[in-house]
């Protein structure tokens, strides 16, 4: 499967990129899989794994339900 990528402009580059970050040493490619969070109603949130990039480096700022619950390490139930 190839993964999606960043089609906004980093360092003067518009061109898509993939984006890779390291995560504990080892390199991870984004954009092939989805971040799942519980909201305080239990409801499940869902965002690209690509809205850490998005986050750090075009400053994008993510519903304040999905950002609390990611700072409260609320993992999302397996689907059934």
């Amino acid at each position: 499967m190839t993964p999606h990528t960043c089609d906004l402009g980093h360092d003067g580059d518009v061109s898509p990129s993939s984006v890779v970050i390291d995560i504990g040493g080892r390199s991870v490619v984004l954009g092939s899989a989805e971040i799942r969070v519980a909201a305080n109603d239990r409801a499940v949130l869902c965002a690209p794994d690509l809205v850490l990039h998005y986050v750090r480096d075009h400053h994008y700022s993510p519903p304040a339900a999905f950002v609390d619950a990611v700072l409260k390490r609320r993992v999302a139930p397996d689907r059934p």
